[in-house]
């Protein structure tokens, strides 16, 4: 056992308290670092997913517009065919 006079002793327990404050600093400021790297990369997913869905919605758009182009074609081949009949009559 030490003696609180003890000069060795008492340089031991500094050293001890020291290294124990150290690991209770230690933890809470690697949970942080390692939490702040899993939130970058869970941003950095969200934003890459962000792009697809706009890819995607222009996609959409562009199918769109094929979509009423071809609407407007058979509409009018609908109406050139009943011209054309109308004009054989």
């Amino acid at each position: 056992m030490c003696h609180l006079d003890d000069e060795k002793c008492v340089d031991r327990m500094s050293a001890e308290f020291v290294v124990l404050v150290a690991l209770f600093l230690a933890v809470p400021i690697t949970a942080k670092y390692v939490t702040s790297f899993q939130i970058r990369t869970l941003v950095d997913a969200l934003k890459r997913r962000d792009r697809e869905i706009d890819l995607m919605y222009a996609q959409l758009d562009g199918l769109d517009q094929e979509r009423e182009v071809t609407e407007r074609v058979v509409v009018q081949v609908c109406e050139q065919r009943r011209w054309s009949v109308t004009r054989r009559i």
